[in-house]
This record gives C-alpha cells, structure tokens and sequence, in this order.
C-alpha cells in the first residue's frame, strides 16, 4: 500500500469521524419546562446516540443542579458500566434533594432518565444532564427547568369525544373528580346538568359536599323531558391529601331534545369561580333538528359605557330567586375570557361574589383590581372603563333548594369614540376647539386644518386659537390614535360677523389705522414746516441788507 493510498484512507477516516460527531445527539424527551404538581413526581428524559454511548472515553452520564450555562452541583452520576453513584455530600450541597433523585434510564436502551420525587416549590431550578468523556475531552450537556405548579381540585366529564347513540338506547357519561383537602372548607358539591356558554344552565342533580346525591326536586318543572330518565351512582376514594370520586350517570331512553351538552361543576361558594368540564351527546337517526322545549333560565342584555366613566350593571335574577324561594345561597359574577362568550367551551374568570348573609368580596387581581365594586342587591360597580373591559359579564345565583341556578347574561359595549366641540368664539377672547379624547391607553391627538398638520400631543388635547378672524376658519380634524385604533372627527370653523364685531377693531385694523394717522400727520406737517423755514430765511436777509 503506497503513501498516496495511506492519504485517502486517512482522509476518509477523519470525515466518517466527523459525520459521526454530527449524528451523534442528546435528545430531550421531557417537556421544556417539565411540569409537575405539588406532591407528585418529576421525569427527566432524554435519549442519547449510541455513538456517543458506545465510544471507548465515554465515561458515564452526570444530572444535577443547572446554573449559569454549566453544571454547578452534581446530584447522581451513572457510569458507563451502569453503576449508580449517588452524591454523598447532597445533604450540604442540597439538602432539599437529599434522598429524592433517583435513576429511571436504561443504558442499554440508550435511555436517560432521572425522577425527582414528592416536588415542591424549592425545586424550581434549571436541571442539566452532562456527557462524561474525561477531563481532557468536551462534554455534551442539554439543560431544563422544572416547574412546579400548586396542586389544585379538579373535575373532569368524560368521555373526551362525543357521545353517539340511537333513538331510544341509554346514554352515559361520568364526572371524575377530587378535592383537595385544603378546599374542603369552601366546597360546596358538584352539580351535573345540561351546558351551554360554559356553565351549568338546567340541573339534573347535585352531589353535596357530604357525598349525597341529590335530585332536582324542580325537574318537573323546569326539564320534564328528564323525568325518571336521569339515574346516577357515586363512588369516593378517600386518601390524605384528597378525596377522589366518580359519579357514573345514566341518561335513558334518550330522545331527539337530549341532543346537547351535558357538564358537571365544582363550586366553592360565591368567592370564586367553580370548576367544570362537559361532554357532548349526538343522537343518531334524527328526521330533523331537535328544538329547546326546555324554559330557559337565563337572559341576555346589552349596555354602553364611555370609556373613563362609571358604569352600574345590575343582577336582576338575584331579586327574582329571592322573591321565589326567599333567599339565595350565593351569587356571584364573571366576565369572559374567551373569543367567542357564547359556544359551549366559553370560559369564566370570577369577578366578585356575595353569600346569602349579605358579605361581599371583589378581586384583587389583575386589570379590575381597585376598580370593581358589589352592592348588597347585586348589583356589579366597574368605575373608570377601560376598552379592555367590552366583553360578556354572567351573573349566577344559586338556589337553596338543589333547582337550577339563575343565570344574567349582559353585553358591556365601550364606546371609545372622540367628541370634539366648539366654544363659543369671540374676537376678544381666546377660540378654542376642544378635543376630548377617550380611550386606554391614553391616546395621541392630532388636529390639522384643511389637511394641514397644526399639532399633535398626548396632553394638549385643544386646539386654541388666538384672536380668530376670518381666515381661521376652515375644516378642522381631529384624530386620535392608541394601541387598540384610530377614530377621527372633523369640524367646520365658521367666524361669523356680529354688531358687536362691526365696533370692534381687528389687530389688523388697528394697524392700518396707526399707519394711515401717521401718514396724514407727515403729510399735513412737512408743508407746514417747509413754510416757516422759509419765511425765517428771508427775514433773516432782509436784516443784513
């Protein structure tokens, strides 16, 4: 083999050496951030080229606390023979971790996995997994932070798709559910019933917070198509952090008016907003369209509001429940947090909410917070409106007597539109046409006349003309401009002419009237004086002769 050969080979070798570094990858698995609930586990996966695995240096693999772009603290280190080294100095380096890091990979799978169990809030840190190749040689590392979220209640109607069955078969679904023990205190049941715009609108029954299952006494009345078609069965699992249970309902010999959405709902009083979840049942073989004979219990309004000023939206099914059952057992109202307030997934952020003694809580939190406001008949307060605040609003009541709850729906329409107005002018005095702006954020105004620029500002929102006269007039428009739109509106100037105005001189006037007694002054005066010069002059000659 000659010297030339040699090159080739060499040559080859070295970009097969490359193209192998390339395809030689750590894979993460796991979600970026990895998310994990209070109390549970957290898995970090990744898997790792068998090139990488399989080279003679490769020394083992090292997890452990990610800080500032490397590994900072070491937690459990697997070597390349498959031998788990645990940190012995974690109760001083993390004492949090000591004992809840555990190896869950497999080498031979090309599988790296590390759990950390029964997470809590301190363990919200950037983790690393590292490559071991020796001292001299550059590790592959791939990092990811955890995240530990609250654990919190949850209500879940499955199943997720949509329920098919025939005229006459029987239907069924089931509300899978826990409440934390931190929760008890203000759970108030799970009511199950038919859904619509994301909350509960008939109830067919409610699981009281002592376990009872509780049938709609009013179902006659105000569902009759589910009488004595409705059946149920609840089963509790009860452990220390929680109580899990499943309520296991049976919708028979369905019809074409159960075609709809079916949902069960958490609540905790009237001082938040309950959890829910729903399904959907599609009856097969229908000759036509089934309709609503159900009597709604809800209603739907619209009002406007400028933005920047106060505005009072009452609850008037809270005085409707009292006058029919004589008190209520909580109300409280929401606003919309979605694109469209009327479909079935429509979701609701609570907003304020009263108990039947008459105290009332309002939130603390986000763009409402200080500005909202609950009487003691109902009635929602939302002082200085912003744009952001048009959406739907719903106000539930909830009855005493296990019947459906009283649901007001209102749209709030804000009107951000520019008023501009004209004082009345006078020559004396100062013109001014004034620009009220209105909106969030505080918008930009902007006058011009006859299409020319004449100002533009966020505070000087007038446009003040000084000692108007004729030629100011014109068309004047102002435009105003935020992050949300541009409204824009035009006026037209006139300068009229008065008896008043006819006795007033004008800057102008008063110039040319100066200028014109000047003028007549130097024209009466010049003759005179060239006059007397020359009377002087001879008389001054005549003496010296």
């Amino acid at each position: 083999m000659n010297r030339y050969t040699m090159r080739v080979i060499t040559a080859l070798l070295f970009i097969l050496t490359i193209q192998q570094g390339f395809d030689a990858k750590i894979i993460r698995v796991s979600s970026d951030p990895v998310r994990a609930f209070e109390g549970s586990d957290a898995l970090f996966q990744w898997t790792i080229s068998k090139d990488l695995t399989s080279r003679p240096d490769f020394k083992g693999l090292v997890f452990g606390l990610w800080k500032n772009g490397y590994l900072a603290t070491y937690l459990t280190t697997v070597t390349s023979t498959k031998r788990v080294i645990l940190n012995p100095g974690l109760k001083d380096e993390a004492p949090q971790l000591d004992g809840r890091v555990q190896w869950k990979g497999d080498l031979s799978k090309s599988m790296a996995a590390f759990q950390i169990s029964h997470v809590s809030s301190q363990d919200q840190m950037d983790y690393g997994l590292l490559l071991n190749f020796g001292p001299y040689k550059k590790s592959l590392s791939d990092s990811v932070r955890l995240e530990v979220k609250e654990r919190s209640s949850l209500i879940t109607a499955l199943p997720s798709l949509p329920i098919s069955v025939r005229l006459g078969e029987n239907a069924t679904f089931r509300c899978e559910f826990h409440v934390l023990e931190k929760d008890k205190g203000h759970y108030a049941g799970v009511a199950v019933g038919v859904w619509d715009k994301g909350g509960i609108t008939l109830t067919l029954m409610t699981v009281t917070s002592e376990g009872d299952v509780i049938m709609n006494p009013k179902l006659d009345e105000e569902g009759p198509e589910y009488i004595q078609r409705v059946h149920a069965q609840l089963s509790s699992n009860k452990t220390d952090s929680d109580t899990q249970s499943i309520l296991s309902v049976v919708l028979a010999d369905v019809t074409e008016s159960h075609e709809r959405s079916y949902g069960c709902s958490m609540f905790f009083g009237p001082f938040r907003e309950p959890i829910g979840s729903f399904v959907s049942l599609d009856v097969q073989d229908l000759s036509n369209s089934n309709g609503l004979s159900l009597e709604s219990n809800s209603s739907q309004e619209s009002l406007g509001v400028r933005v920047g000023k106060n505005i009072s939206i009452p609850c008037p099914v809270l005085a409707e429940v009292i006058k029919l059952d004589g008190t209520f057992k909580a109300s409280y109202w929401s606003y919309c947090v979605s694109s469209i307030c009327t479909s079935t997934e429509t979701k609701w952020m609570w907003l304020a909410g009263m108990n039947s003694h008459g105290a009332t809580k309002v939130t603390n939190e986000g763009r409402y917070a200080n500005r909202i406001n609950l009487t003691h008949n109902g009635t929602l307060e939302i002082n200085n409106v912003q744009v952001a605040d048009a959406t739907d609003y719903r106000c539930t009541v909830q009855r005493i007597n296990f019947t459906s709850p009283r649901v007001y729906f209102v749209t709030l329409v804000v009107n951000a539109s520019v008023l501009p107005t004209i004082t009345k002018r006078s020559r004396d005095k100062v013109t001014v046409v004034e620009g009220k702006p209105e909106g969030y954020p505080k918008p930009l105004v902007t006058w011009r006349k006859n299409g020319k620029f004449l100002q533009s500002s966020i505070n000087e929102t007038d446009f003040i003309i000084h000692h108007a006269s004729k030629r100011d007039a014109g068309n004047y428009e102002c435009k105003v401009s935020n992050s949300v739109g541009i409204v824009s509106y035009t006026v037209e100037v006139t300068i009229l002419k008065d008896d008043k105005d006819d006795k007033t001189l004008t800057t102008t006037d008063k110039i040319l009237l100066a200028f014109g007694v000047s003028l007549l002054v130097v024209l009466i005066a010049v003759p005179v004086v060239v006059y007397m010069y020359r009377k002087n002059k001879k008389r001054r000659l005549y003496i010296e002769v």
